[in-house]
């Protein structure tokens, strides 16, 4: 299964890139692809603190990846 990712704020400095693509081998819910996401890039280790879009729409963990899905990691934001 391809997906695309978008990685926004810190997150892009940390997979050292604002965009990839990747191939996985099963479908997995957003809540396994974080984990996914942190077993396979070391940098993202104990950074589990950031939201995920699919297809420009906030996803919740029990939500599944699709096929093509563009996939945004979104950081934590603040402001005033």
């Amino acid at each position: 299964m391809n997906i695309t990712v978008l990685a926004f704020g810190i997150l892009s400095d940390l997979l050292e890139n604002d965009s990839i693509q990747l191939t996985l081998e099963k479908q997995m819910s957003v809540s396994d692809f974080k984990q996914y996401l942190i077993k396979n890039f070391s940098k993202l280790n104990g950074y589990s603190n950031f939201s995920i879009a699919i297809n420009e729409a906030y996803a919740s963990d029990d939500i599944l990846l699709n096929e093509n899905d563009v996939v945004a990691l979104i950081p934590p934001v603040s402001g005033g």
